[in-house]
């Protein structure tokens, strides 16, 4: 995917997203990281098509995506929003089934394909065991994953995921991340997420697109985009980065940069 001179306006007034240009590596996992209200969000909304710029385009296979077709783009794209809604008593199975829906013709009965597609998601999210329980029975960590799974049920090869920790725990966010690489590596899924927690992002990303005040600051590689400066300069905070052995690259704060100077 290319984006190309991306804005973007809820008002027509004050633009979320300033002329953001980007290429989103095949086979990588790419994390548009930034300060609250940097237009994290918003680009990702633009880019999955839930929101229109007000200029620019996204291109998908070098086609505009505002030219696909609904279900021909939810046949190339599958996307997983922050906030989800879904009946309580819904069960995993049946969430996981709707990811088929790109693929059905109206009124068409469940054939093998479908099957296997929902097998596959259900196995790879670690949900079998749990396929015929209730959404609300669920815990977060795997009700983010059912809905997750409903994502790989679509078999895209690039999947989106809006800030796909929130409200998790440690261990649960750690989970989800190592799902996300085990999907990457071993599926050849590309994917786009956003984070708020920069350790997390350098340990779990091949490219970052670092936002603020709608404009893509920063784009490549982690460790050549994280810095010192660039922290400063990004979130106003003073750190240190450090490498550890295991852990890799660690982004330690000491303070607001307005405190190193007082």
């Amino acid at each position: 995917m290319e984006l190309k001179g991306l804005t973007f306006s809820y008002d027509g007034r004050i633009d979320q997203l300033k002329q953001v240009e980007d290429r989103i590596p095949t086979g990588q996992i790419t994390t548009i990281i930034g300060p609250n209200g940097s237009g994290k969000s918003t680009l990702l909304g633009v880019m999955a098509r839930n929101l229109s710029p007000r200029e620019g385009e996204a291109v998908l296979d070098g086609k505009a995506i505002i030219a696909y077709a609904p279900k021909e783009l939810a046949r190339k794209l599958a996307v997983v929003h922050q906030h989800n809604d879904a009946p309580p008593d819904l069960t995993v199975q049946r969430l996981v089934a709707y990811g088929r829906l790109p693929h059905r013709r109206m009124w068409s009965q469940q054939s093998e394909e479908d099957e296997a597609a929902i097998q596959w998601a259900l196995e790879s999210t670690r949900l079998l065991d749990k396929r015929e329980s209730r959404l609300c029975t669920l815990s977060g960590g795997e009700r983010q994953r059912a809905w997750i799974a409903m994502a790989l049920a679509q078999r895209t090869k690039l999947l989106f995921l809006d800030e796909p920790t929130t409200f998790l725990d440690m261990y649960h966010q750690i989970e989800l991340l190592e799902l996300i690489r085990h999907l990457n590596e071993e599926h050849g899924i590309t994917i786009v997420m956003v984070l708020h927690d920069i350790n997390q992002a350098l340990r779990y990303s091949h490219h970052l697109i670092v936002m603020k005040e709608g404009e893509a600051r920063l784009s490549g590689a982690p460790r050549e985009v994280i810095t010192s400066a660039a922290l400063a300069d990004i979130y106003g905070v003073k750190a240190v980065l450090r490498e550890d052995d295991q852990a890799g690259l660690v982004v330690l704060p000491l303070g607001t940069a307005e405190a190193a100077h007082m």
